[in-house]
């Protein structure tokens, strides 16, 4: 079956790929995830997990919201 999109839509749909590719910090792929593609947040599941450089790191998304604090409760 085809669909056929309006063009607008494309261009849009284009520009939301864009802003995601723009958003990306940093990559990472093993062989459980090789194919894998898009956008997460960091969320170690376990305290020996938690890389202490996160909190230390000049993000803005940890700076604008409270993850960092989040993760800290969680994990103790």
């Amino acid at each position: 079956m085809l669909f056929f999109f309006n063009r607008a839509i494309r261009d849009d749909a284009k520009e939301v790929m864009k802003i995601i590719d723009e958003a990306v910090i940093g990559i990472f792929h093993n062989i459980f995830n090789a194919r894998a593609h898009g956008l997460t947040i960091y969320f170690p599941l376990d305290k020996r997990d938690y890389n202490e450089k996160y909190t230390t790191s000049d993000l803005d998304f940890i700076n604008n919201t409270y993850w960092d604090e989040f993760l800290d409760t969680y994990l103790n």
